[in-house]
């Protein structure tokens, strides 16, 4: 499955029942798509429809990793003005493991 983008700057258009769907999922990821789209009176067609769209538009998949319950210590260190050289042996450090 390719991952599309919407710009920053172009809005998403939902309409009632894209709100619905997001707000029913939010709630239970594990939603039944037969019951959900009997509590949004739409075909089960229509509803499958309408959550790939919303895969492809709005939803992108993300890895979140909770460091602290892994017992992982990490830290946000804000850097500003550094050299190439710098940058890449931040980058390349062992103990590095996420760097933007």
């Amino acid at each position: 499955m390719a991952l599309k983008t919407t710009p920053s700057l172009e809005k998403l258009k939902l309409d009632k029942i894209d709100k619905k769907i997001l707000f029913y999922l939010l709630q239970d990821l594990r939603h039944s798509r037969k019951k959900l789209s009997s509590e949004l009176k739409v075909s089960p067609q229509k509803l499958a429809y309408r959550i790939n769209k919303l895969m492809e538009e709005l939803i992108q998949p993300a890895l979140l990793i909770n460091y602290p319950l892994l017992n992982i210590p990490s830290y946000v260190i804000l850097l500003e003005n550094l050299s190439e050289e710098d940058i890449k042996k931040i980058e390349n450090a062992e103990e590095t493991y996420f760097f933007m």
